[in-house]
């Protein structure tokens, strides 16, 4: 969460019920945490960018690299 997303959450008059309705919240670093703990939320854990931390899955180069001919060709 950025800090103008959490300036803008601040201002927000259910954010606290909101998260708080929540079992849990995974977020990416421990400033999030912080963050998502001043806003209400009650059992905030740190698990880091789920996005990048995990190999992508496996391809077929073969149809990957048509893919990407045909969409080459599209404006």
């Amino acid at each position: 969460m950025s800090q103008r997303s959490f300036r803008l959450a601040q201002d927000f008059r259910d954010i606290e019920a909101l998260l708080g309705a929540f079992e849990v919240c995974l977020v990416r670093s421990e400033t999030d945490a912080e963050r998502f703990a001043a806003l209400g939320s009650r059992n905030v854990i740190v698990t880091g960018n789920l996005k990048l931390d995990v190999q992508a899955p496996p391809a077929d180069n073969a149809r990957l690299e048509r893919l990407m001919a045909v969409t080459a060709a599209v404006p």
